[in-house]
């Protein structure tokens, strides 16, 4: 039989650490039925121990380390106390954005409907903190892996050009625990914590009894609410197929637009931007694509015999007539007159 446990705090038993403007202590403290508060983290020691928590939210510039928070759910907006990875390391925040781009993955409607809300105003990312994984702790591929997997499903929005995330929420793969770090200051405290605890109150009913709603589990869902809930999950599906699609596609047209630029730039390209050899292997294509007959006279003479024109061409249509061209790039040097005089005069004798 299982033991009637007397005593007990309502759930969630929640720790807030640091320094809060009123507005959002209060919402926070009617938000849990119980609560701690202090104002770093070893000042919630003397008042509870530690493992009667469910929950520590970590509040903006606290930078004490503890390692009780390894045993608890923990939502944390500091960008100097190290949480743990989803294998049981370290996440850090030691890195700060260089670039401004930043990306929002896809996630669920309501992650992303208060994420948009937080970006609204958001135009450029510069100088945020980065969410970096420390894989110290993984001694093994298949533990790194995981961890890998975790971090990067977690990601509520990244640095465009590394891909690194600028906020993070996961379950753990080493306990039954969740983790949520935003270090920037566009991250409302309130409104993320309600919403973190609503979603871990999914996978954790027991520690989140009060989040959970009940009339959403199938098992009290009318007809007409479980056809309409199989059905977004079907969009949910569609949705990413097709979103998976068409990164494949984008992957695909990134390649083939690579391999086209490459060729025109050892093609085409070097009509306007190469010179010497290059410039005149070129022209003699263009011209040969345009249905002259084309020789390069350099291949013509023996090595020491003074220089003719670069080229000759002829027009199979047109009996007896030829051209003679000598090709000049604008870098270095227009043509010139005289140049097509020596051709001239050459020919001539």
């Amino acid at each position: 039989m299982n033991a009637i446990i007397k005593g007990s705090r309502p759930r969630p038993r929640v720790a807030l650490v640091g320094k809060y403007d009123e507005e959002t202590l209060n919402n926070l403290r009617l938000l849990f039925p119980t609560v701690w508060e202090a104002e770093n983290l070893h000042g919630i020691v003397p008042q509870v121990d530690p493992r009667e928590l469910d929950l520590v939210v970590i509040g903006r510039n606290i930078t004490q380390e503890a390692n009780w928070i390894w045993n608890v759910n923990v939502i944390s907006f500091s960008s100097d106390v190290p949480v743990p990875n989803p294998i049981g390391g370290y996440l850090t925040t030691s890195q700060v954005a260089s670039t401004e781009a930043y990306n929002l993955p896809h996630l669920p409607l309501n992650i992303d409907r208060l994420r948009q809300v937080d970006f609204a105003g958001v135009a450029n990312i510069k100088g945020w903190y980065l969410v970096s994984l420390d894989t110290r702790s993984a001694m093994n591929m298949a533990l790194y892996n995981t961890a890998w997997e975790r971090f990067a499903e977690g990601a509520i929005a990244t640095e465009a050009v590394s891909g690194t995330p600028l906020a993070e929420i996961f379950m753990r793969a080493d306990k039954k625990l969740g983790v949520a770090i935003l270090p920037n200051p566009a991250f409302r405290i309130f409104p993320w914590v309600e919403l973190i605890c609503t979603e871990w109150a999914k996978t954790l009913p027991d520690l989140f009894p009060s989040f959970g709603d009940w009339t959403k589990t199938t098992e009290w869902m009318t007809a007409d609410e479980l056809r309409y809930s199989e059905e977004l999950h079907r969009l949910d599906d569609e949705e990413k197929r097709i979103l998976a699609e068409l990164s494949k596609g984008k992957a695909s047209l990134q390649i083939q637009l690579a391999q086209a630029s490459s060729s025109a730039n050892i093609g085409i390209r070097r009509l306007i931007k190469s010179q010497s050899d290059e410039l005149v292997d070129e022209v003699a294509k263009a011209l040969e694509a345009l249905g002259f007959t084309v020789t390069k006279m350099d291949d013509q003479i023996s090595e020491g015999s003074p220089k003719l024109e670069d080229l000759r061409i002829k027009d199979p249509d047109v009996k007896d007539w030829q051209a003679l061209v000598e090709v000049r790039g604008y870098s270095k040097s227009g043509g010139n007159t005289s140049d097509l005089i020596r051709s001239c005069l050459k020919n001539m004798f």
